[in-house]
């Protein structure tokens, strides 16, 4: 049964706004709790393992293969974490999963006093869910691998260029860790943590509201000065789940179909939530 039966079943004949599904903080702390684990024991690694191998190393033939084989000995352990990045995938994918569930059935509750519980189909979601899954699972898994390729980059050109150990030890962690390999690993775990919870979320919404029949939504941005240029002229403007080229001013235009080109103002020609970063939520109507 679609969600506009439902009302009608209910007698009401307005349009209804749900409210945003966001994806919850504590899950995007828990995500980035559990990946700071794995980069603490890269590090750990780099510190422990390799450096002291560098620390008063002439540069022989000998001391180079030295070097070459803890990082590749290093590299062996990190490239066995497929529980580590299977489990971590599926918990956080599932919690985003729930958490949209949850707060679909509770704005729909709200608003129009009906449970949906029974009316919801999750088997229809496998798919979006297992894309999800491994999409992330791949993610988790390529961070120690970006890493110990850009060590190691930095350790053979350094050697190759009669650098330092001092030198090498800097482009590695830095001041800090600004602006080093290490600070670079940290900056790619957050980033990888408010993209994808909020990728996750923008898919499995997108794909639940489809399912209902819930096709129109209202942009909303974050409406500060990080919004991009983009994304800033979508707000408040009425959308269509199954087409992101187009928009209407007007929610009345909209359910008319006169739809305009978002490439006309310069609008994003994503869904809410499923650019680089994006912040924006769709709040969808059912009319």
């Amino acid at each position: 049964m679609k969600i506009k039966e439902i009302k009608a079943a209910t007698g009401s004949k307005k349009d209804i706004k749900l409210k945003p599904i966001k994806e919850p903080r504590k899950i995007q702390l828990e995500y980035y709790r559990e990946l700071k684990k794995l980069t603490k024991e890269l590090k750990e690694a780099v510190n422990k393992e390799l450096l002291p191998a560098l620390k008063g190393t002439s540069i022989t033939k000998d001391s180079v293969v030295s070097v070459l084989g803890i990082m590749e000995s290093i590299r062996r352990r990190f490239s066995n974490i497929e529980g580590f990045s299977s489990s971590l995938s599926n918990d956080i994918v599932n919690a985003v999963n729930n958490n949209g569930k949850q707060r679909l059935l509770n704005s729909v509750n709200a608003n129009m006093g009906v449970d949906i519980t029974n009316v919801l189909n999750e088997q229809g979601l496998n798919e979006i869910v297992a894309l999800q899954r491994q999409k992330n699972k791949v993610l988790i898994k390529s961070i120690p691998e970006e890493f110990l390729k850009s060590v190691e980059v930095v350790i053979t050109n350094g050697i190759a260029n009669g650098e330092s150990y001092k030198e090498m030890e800097r482009q590695l962690k830095g001041v800090k860790n600004i602006s080093s390999t290490f600070g670079k690993l940290d900056n790619r775990i957050k980033m990888i943590v408010r993209n994808e919870t909020s990728s996750i979320n923008a898919s499995i919404n997108k794909a639940r509201y489809e399912q209902l029949g819930i096709n129109l939504y209202q942009w909303e941005t974050s409406q500060d000065e990080r919004v991009r240029a983009d994304h800033d002229v979508m707000q408040g403007k009425y959308c269509t789940f199954d087409d992101a080229t187009v928009y209407a001013d007007t929610l009345v235009d909209a359910k008319a179909g006169k739809w305009k080109k978002r490439s006309s103002i310069g609008g994003v020609q994503k869904a809410p939530g499923m650019d680089f970063n994006c912040r924006c939520v769709a709040l969808a109507i059912i009319d």
